[in-house]
């Protein structure tokens, strides 16, 4: 067994892993701009070890602007924005902490729904005046009460 103490690991970048070996997997930089850290399998399947964000709970306001910082350093390639249930609402409860992907930013009349974007440092999430989603026992759209619930942000480089 080895052990590593007090000391920084460099492994140099590379476009593909080295040849595959049986019974033997392998962990390389890919030297894609901004370096990934991956894991090729002995079957040659390559596996993304990339740095990745999870916010806290986020509050939902009406109307607003909600800027996440995420700290990657570089732009996402991938979010996923959830709602997290604070208190029972459209059929969600707040014991078993319900939450839902929020994969529909706008759909309804005007000024309904949620449009997020992403940069180097933040996910925005632009949240206009109601915030619809399917109600979870009655199977159609109603706009959930902003107080009972919470944004979680999810990002990925």
């Amino acid at each position: 067994m080895s052990k590593i103490t007090n000391v920084g690991v460099h492994i140099v970048e590379s476009a593909d892993a080295i040849s595959d070996t049986a019974g033997e997997g392998q962990i390389w930089v890919d030297n894609q701009t901004p370096n990934q850290l991956k894991f090729t399998n002995d079957a040659g399947t390559d596996f993304g070890l990339s740095p990745s964000f999870i916010s806290s709970e986020q509050t939902v306001t009406a109307d607003t602007t909600l800027n996440v910082a995420h700290g990657l350093g570089a732009k996402p390639s991938s979010v996923v924005v959830t709602l997290i249930c604070k208190t029972d609402d459209l059929g969600f409860v707040a014991s078993t902490n319900d939450e839902i992907f929020y994969s529909c930013p706008t759909f309804g009349s005007a000024d309904r729904g949620v449009t997020w974007f992403m940069d180097t440092t933040n996910v925005t999430l632009l949240q206009a005046s109601s915030i619809p989603v399917i109600n979870a026992s009655a199977t159609d759209s109603g706009n959930i009460t902003v107080g009972n619930w919470r944004w979680i942000v999810r990002a990925w480089l």
